[in-house]
């Protein structure tokens, strides 16, 4: 796969980089991975949001699972 990127974006995935002491690609990788990742959990959200059933607050899943304060 090629893929044409920006020089804008670029210079920023090269200076971040260099500051964090990968590679270009390794950034670029790591970026795409997390978006996919993050994709495919809203994917599943969503399908479950079509389902009815009951719904846990935050504070209701620490209490339930005795992880509350």
């Amino acid at each position: 796969m090629n893929v044409e990127i920006p020089k804008p974006i670029h210079r920023k995935i090269a200076l971040l980089a260099s500051r964090f002491g990968k590679t270009e690609s390794d950034c670029v990788v790591e970026a795409l991975q997390e978006w996919i990742e993050d994709r495919e959990d809203y994917l599943v959200a969503a399908e479950r949001l079509k389902t009815p059933g009951r719904r846990l607050t935050t504070e209701e899943v620490e209490r339930e699972l005795e992880l509350a304060d």
